[in-house]
């Protein structure tokens, strides 16, 4: 039985960030492309040009599917599989105030995506993010989301 907890609304994603719960529902956007076996899920803490923004990267060898994905130590950055990228103020900023995940392997980035159709993607995040040379982080946790897909590209 399914837990009212367990359902999130369409077009929402959201997650608790050090701590405090942050909802990125706004231009919320999810882009899927089977040619690069690529999702990207994107969206905004409100309005405003130092709103929050979190951007989840799903990358693979293979078409994307149901199941869990987890960063892999040391991998390239266009590879990775998956990444999570967090800015706490907004996007467009200087690149030192992007958290990415972190590729040392210690705390691995993972991704549950536990339905996905040519319209919607739905699943569960969590990791910890880095920003700089690493001695910032941010622990993103409990993680959620529910999108419709804006653009699908088969090739």
């Amino acid at each position: 039985k399914k837990n009212d907890n367990d359902v999130v609304p369409v077009n929402t994603i959201s997650a608790t960030i050090d701590g405090n719960q942050i909802n990125f529902n706004t231009g919320v956007e999810a882009i899927y492309s089977d040619s690069s076996k690529k999702v990207s899920l994107f969206g905004f803490a409100g309005l405003g040009s130092k709103a929050p923004v979190i951007n989840i990267n799903i990358s693979s060898g293979k078409f994307i599917t149901t199941g869990t994905y987890a960063s892999v130590a040391g991998s390239a950055f266009a590879l990775a599989n998956p990444n999570i990228i967090y800015t706490d103020t907004g996007a467009g900023e200087d690149a030192a105030d992007i958290f990415v995940t972190d590729r040392s392997g210690t705390h691995p980035t993972i991704v549950n995506i536990t339905s996905i159709s040519s319209t919607n993607i739905q699943g569960t995040f969590r990791g910890l993010v880095v920003r700089g040379t690493g001695l910032q982080s941010a622990t993103v946790a409990n993680g959620k989301f529910n999108v419709n897909f804006q653009s699908v590209v088969f090739q």
